[in-house]
């Protein structure tokens, strides 16, 4: 099963990491390794399984996408992401620990970390099997990895099993809640400051990217009216979606890594940083300003009209093109203005959107 890739513009992320390149004197040819699921040969093209330090170490695509996961690869942070609909698994290269989200975060620990051999990324196969409920068994006399599914993974089913009820997530502070999530999206009610465990958390039951795609924006501003309605059909989608997540779970990912406060969510930026995605794609073209409200701040003034009070209001934006989040957030971070941008410790609120073929990205330093 594989996942069709939206095309998408982000706005900021990720500092460059450094390729961690198993040792050779650690490292036993095994060429004659291979690996099933379910008693099915999985095909594997290059670099051939490898043990290392007595794990059995295997090529990341190969396997996972055989599996079902849509496998994607952040060349900056140097991390893997496998998705599928029931679990996200979060690998980096060289680290010894590992990350799986469900209906929230566990941290799983590796003997030996995953590497880059040979151009591959190769994961330690058994520890990441058996986290997502799945068995492993290995078979000496013929040298073969065996994978087995649950029961309700395996892909021939003859009944269509049933839905099973999302569990809503409640976040508080101080005793006000202000994050929503539940089976009609993931909401954000009041600027929060999220851990990343709690952006772990909300990732899955965002809705993706297609499903939120805005109505077509009129070859004009809108008018109040249409505005409302705009803010509505906003929420009714399912407020933040799946890949404004992931961005905000990178961007400050980075800003850790760099010794910075994490960036503050947004409700106006965020649906500011919407708008100018829908505009970009609905009326085809790739700037900061737009034909109908001019500048970041002006779209930011739509939806937060309290920045009018200030002195000196100003929100920047950040957008690339890319399709993936991993992959934009890499070019983001190659660019010098982008990367000012994500490591400007002055700034401290972001609100993030995302229509598919298009990602960006707003900040406010008030």
């Amino acid at each position: 099963m594989r996942k069709r890739v939206l095309p998408l513009v982000l706005a900021f992320i990720m500092a460059l990491g450094t390729l961690v390149i198993a040792s050779p004197a650690t490292i036993y040819a095994n060429d004659e390794i291979s690996v099933t699921i379910d008693g099915v040969a999985v095909e594997i093209d290059g670099q051939q399984p490898t043990i290392i330090d007595g794990r059995t170490l295997v090529p990341v695509r190969d396997v996972f996408e055989e599996l079902g996961f849509v496998v994607e690869w952040n060349g900056a942070l140097q991390r893997v992401t496998l998705t599928r609909p029931s679990h996200t698994v979060i690998i980096t290269i060289g680290q010894t620990s590992f990350t799986v989200v469900t209906t929230y975060a566990t941290s799983h620990q590796l003997d030996v970390s995953a590497q880059i051999i040979n151009g591959s990324t190769m994961l330690p196969i058994r520890a990441i099997i058996e986290s997502i409920g799945y068995r492993l068994d290995w078979d000496s006399s013929t040298r073969t990895i065996q994978i087995s599914r649950p029961m309700q993974d395996q892909p021939a089913q003859q009944e269509e099993q049933p839905t099973v009820a999302v569990e809503p997530v409640s976040i508080m502070r101080n005793g006000i809640e202000v994050v929503r999530a539940d089976e009609t999206g993931v909401h954000i009610l009041e600027r929060v400051l999220l851990t990343q465990e709690e952006i772990q958390s909300l990732i899955p039951l965002a809705k993706t990217a297609e499903e939120t795609r805005m109505s077509a924006h009129p070859n004009r501003a809108m008018t109040a009216q249409e505005l409302i309605a705009w803010n509505q059909e906003y929420n009714c989608l399912g407020g933040l979606n799946r890949v404004e997540l992931e961005v905000l779970y990178l961007l400050n990912d980075i800003r850790a890594e760099h010794n910075l406060q994490p960036f503050v969510l947004c409700p106006a930026l965020n649906r500011a940083a919407r708008l100018q995605t829908n505009l970009m794609v609905d009326h085809s073209f790739f700037a900061h300003d737009d034909p109908f409200y001019g500048r970041p701040t002006d779209r930011a003034l739509l939806f937060d009209s309290a920045l009018a009070n200030r002195v000196r209001p100003f929100v920047s934006e950040n957008a690339a093109g890319a399709s993936n989040s991993n992959t934009a957030t890499t070019s983001w971070m190659n660019s010098s203005g982008h990367r000012a941008q994500i490591l400007n410790a002055s700034i401290n609120y972001i609100g993030i959107g995302n229509t598919g073929a298009r990602t960006a990205t707003k900040f406010n330093a008030q």
